[in-house]
């Protein structure tokens, strides 16, 4: 398991075998596992809108969301409260945004970048190289 300040990459980001130069990047995007109540992970997420909260506000949506999952589990409600405690993390990309994402889907980042290599993903600049080198020599 995954814990904050890993960094890792999530397999479903991965280019297609037969589009190895899709991403456009020679590597693939790092992320950093954050903490779950880290107030930068819900800024710009639907509980919050467009704003930062404050740790004091994340810790009291976490509460809620604790009790409402109780509650639905109690009341044999739809979902039955299954999805608390939550099991997504948040990852802050290199690109700049931040993902909650299914912790199945991450691996160590040596390890994604030691199979874009053997894979030769990320090929697209030399893609670019040989198409130049056919224009112009």
């Amino acid at each position: 398991m995954f814990k904050e300040g890993d960094e890792v990459a999530c397999t479903f980001r991965r280019p297609s075998d037969n589009q190895p130069w899709v991403t456009g990047s020679p590597t693939p995007w790092k992320g950093i596992i954050l903490d779950q109540r880290d107030p930068r992970a819900w800024a710009g997420k639907l509980a919050f809108g467009q704003a930062v909260p404050t740790q004091e506000q994340v810790d009291a949506h976490f509460e809620n969301c604790a009790e409402m999952a109780e509650y639905a589990r109690q009341n044999d409600l739809p979902g039955g409260g299954k999805w608390w405690p939550m099991k997504s993390v948040p990852v802050a990309y290199e690109f700049g945004q931040i993902y909650f994402e299914d912790p199945e889907c991450l691996v160590p980042y040596s390890d994604e970048l030691k199979l874009w290599q053997e894979k030769g993903y990320g090929g697209f600049h030399k893609f670019e190289e040989k198409c130049h080198l056919r224009l112009v020599g």
